[in-house]
């Protein structure tokens, strides 16, 4: 087993040429190590780290986002403020102190979240093709193991987790979802009437004058269509934050049948028309019907009548 140190070196155990994590970062991440180590002991497993403060594109509002193996049969979530000063080594946040960040504002607080869990739930998350597991673990960095891979090695979950869980989430974002060809008739149908219906919904209230919520009902088709969107075409979801950033890039791709994807380029323009404040109601509620008809057409199209099988009951 592999001791953490008050020195230890924050950069990742799986690159070729390892990602570090940055200061003042490395001090608030080597804090919940030692922290972590303590806590578990022998139990540590290992600890992978996703986000910003690994990729290099950090800000100072940057996040620590951990996810942890642990060989206990329990899972925890938790969020919290680690001041500079419990950093390891403390941070001196004085602007006159020569320790003091240079690339922006004064650092107060960061904000961490770590995730602790056993390897099988993670798996099991993994394989169930649950979005947020399988993209942290796809593009998070092992930061450290028990019993770290050894070169050319092949990771099992018993000796090496974290390695075995990113890698096999590698493999699973490639391997890609199911489209909405496996959806039972119902679903399909539901599916296309949910959309239709809120579309209605922002209709009557633009027709009513009640622009606030004309725009609340336009903005929730939005994202209820983008939602659908992702599944239907079995793309791998995103945070909201980014989906515009995801649609982009998706354009730019081409489906497993060798199709461009052009209903992402679609989405995309009508999205960012959608979400203008400056365009009349009228005219954003043009573009949500023609998203939601780019999202249907495939399904069977834009839904005006619906009869649904009979269901017993008691």
């Amino acid at each position: 087993m592999i001791s953490i140190s008050s020195d230890s070196k924050i950069d990742c155990q799986c690159c070729s040429s390892p990602r570090k994590v940055v200061a003042p970062f490395d001090g608030a991440v080597r804090s919940i190590l030692l922290s972590l180590q303590k806590e578990f002991g022998a139990s540590l497993q290992g600890v992978l780290i996703t986000g910003s403060v690994i990729t290099g594109n950090f800000h100072v509002n940057s996040d620590i986002d951990l996810f942890v193996i642990i060989s206990e049969p329990k899972r925890q979530r938790r969020l919290f403020q680690l001041a500079p000063k419990d950093f390891v080594p403390a941070l001196d946040v004085n602007p006159a102190s020569p320790t003091n960040p240079t690339y922006g504002p004064r650092l107060e607080s960061v904000q961490c979240e770590v995730f602790v869990n056993p390897a099988k739930r993670m798996l099991d998350e993994i394989n169930g093709l649950e979005d947020p597991t399988v993209n942290a673990w796809r593009l998070g960095h092992v930061l450290y193991e028990s019993s770290p891979l050894a070169i050319d090695a092949i990771a099992t979950i018993e000796l090496n987790p974290v390695s075995y869980l990113r890698q096999h989430a590698i493999e699973t974002y490639h391997a890609g979802k199911p489209t909405f060809s496996t959806w039972s008739q119902f679903k399909v149908d539901s599916t296309r009437y949910g959309l239709m219906d809120g579309l209605l919904d922002a209709w009557d209230a633009i027709e009513a004058g009640d622009a606030a919520s004309g725009s609340i009902m336009l903005s929730r088709g939005l994202s209820s269509a983008l939602d659908v969107l992702y599944e239907s075409r079995g793309w791998w979801g995103v945070k909201g934050k980014k989906r515009l950033l995801d649609l982009k890039e998706n354009s730019l791709l081409t489906d497993i049948t060798g199709k461009t994807r052009n209903d992402a380029k679609k989405a995309l323009q009508l999205s960012r028309r959608i979400a203008r404040d400056d365009l009349e109601l009228v005219e954003r509620y043009k573009a949500l019907k023609e998203l939601i008809s780019v999202v249907v057409e495939p399904m069977g199209g834009m839904m005006t009548e619906w009869v649904t099988e009979w269901e017993p009951v008691e």
